[in-house]
């Protein structure tokens, strides 16, 4: 078995900005209801854009690399 296996998720999601230039993308199921890019700062590197702004949500599917049984994971890609 590979030590890192893929994980997809479909369904909505946050796309949010950060200080280092990207986007991060976070499954809506891992932090629901959030009202602000600020709730999500601890999911994103860096410091979230506009962090009074309501969080971008969007449907689609994502995926990234696990370690089971560790808590290493690659961030979130969306799957275009």
């Amino acid at each position: 078995m590979p030590h890192m296996v893929r994980e997809t998720y479909t369904g909505a999601y946050y796309e949010v900005g950060h200080s280092r230039g990207s986007l991060e993308f976070i499954p809506c199921d891992v932090h629901p209801g959030a009202e602000t890019n600020d709730d999500l700062q601890l999911y994103v590197e860096g410091e979230v854009d506009n962090p009074e702004d309501a969080p971008v949500v969007k449907e689609g599917t994502l995926t990234r690399f696990t370690a089971p049984g560790y808590l290493d994971c690659t961030p979130w890609e969306l799957v275009e």
